[in-house]
């Protein structure tokens, strides 16, 4: 991607991520933003452009997603596992389950009864981790169930004391 200034005939490389600040004069300049909202131009008070944007032909240009959010749902092994008394549950809500979308992570026993609730409330796109201290728990093996949205997981832990 190019960005080309017609007026001086510089243009500049952004393919690596570089930052371009622009001064420009208030004196016979506007803002025009073309009709899909993704061309930015400067023109000048006789209609003529003075900035271009050159994406060249073969390569993919996004202005959408955040490379540091998770692509997917997900729900990792605790860790240490086995453990006594405390571990540690990581998870990953990626953007594509829906903005606003209630998380809820629960730890249940074998018999299908919910032993604790560690997060119950509507969590932002990230990776995101939390502590499960099972001091009042017996030892033996627990389910650990990760919803969000449409989407469910669950995985298994051992508790030793």
């Amino acid at each position: 991607m190019t960005l080309v200034d017609d007026q001086t005939g510089s243009s500049w490389s952004l393919n690596g991520g570089q930052e371009i600040v622009l001064e420009l004069e208030a004196s016979g300049a506007m803002a025009k933003r073309a009709a899909d909202g993704l061309t930015p131009e400067v023109v000048t008070l006789d209609g003529s452009s003075r900035f271009r944007l050159k994406v060249e032909p073969g390569q993919t240009t996004s202005i959408d997603g955040d490379p540091s959010l998770p692509q997917a749902f997900a729900l990792e092994q605790n860790y240490p596992n086995p453990f006594n008394p405390v571990t540690t549950i990581r998870y990953a809500v990626p953007a594509s389950v829906g903005a606003g979308a209630g998380v809820r992570l629960s730890v249940y026993d074998l018999l299908g009864r919910e032993v604790a609730v560690l997060v119950d409330e509507v969590r932002a796109a990230g990776s995101h981790q939390v502590s499960f201290d099972a001091s009042a728990l017996g030892s033996g093996v627990y389910l650990y169930r990760l919803t969000a949205g449409a989407e469910t997981i669950t995985r298994r832990m051992t508790l030793i004391k």
